[in-house]
C-alpha cells in the first residue's frame, strides 16, 4: 500500500489506502480539503517496474466519509521522465489549482498549473 488516510470522525479513525498500480511506489508532496469535506492528495507515483525512474505526478480525491472517488496520473512527454504535483489548492467553486514540473532525462524541468473542474 502507498499511503494512508485518516480521519477523526468524533471517536472513530477511518482510514482509506491508496494502492497505485505498478510498483508501489508514492511520494505525497500535499493535502487540501474542499468546503464538502473531500480531501485531495497530490505527489508522484511510479508508474514501472522496480528500478524504472519514470515518475508520473499523481492526485487523488476521496469523499467526505473517505471513499476513493477517482485519481488521474499527469505525464510528460519523455519517458523515464520525474514528473511531480507539488501543491494543491482549492478555488472558491470548488474545483482545485494544481502546480507540478515536469522533468526528463537531461535534467532540465518545465513548471505547470492546472485547474481541475468540480
Amino acid at each position: 500500500r502507498d499511503f494512508c488516510l485518516s480521519r477523526g470522525l468524533g471517536d472513530v479513525y477511518k482510514r482509506q489506502f491508496y494502492d497505485h498500480p505498478g510498483d508501489d511506489v508514492v511520494t505525497v508532496r500535499a493535502t487540501a480539503i474542499d468546503e464538502d469535506g473531500n480531501v485531495f492528495v497530490v505527489g508522484r507515483a511510479r508508474s514501472g517496474p522496480l528500478f524504472d525512474w519514470d515518475f508520473d505526478g499523481l492526485v487523488v480525491k476521496y469523499s467526505a466519509s473517505g471513499d476513493l472517488l477517482w485519481a488521474q496520473t499527469y505525464a510528460g512527454e519523455v519517458a523515464q521522465g520525474s514528473d511531480t504535483v507539488w501543491d494543491v489548492t482549492v478555488l472558491e467553486d470548488n474545483s482545485i489549482a494544481i502546480t507540478g514540473s515536469l522533468r526528463g532525462l537531461t535534467g532540465t524541468s518545465d513548471a505547470w498549473v492546472a485547474r481541475i473542474a468540480p
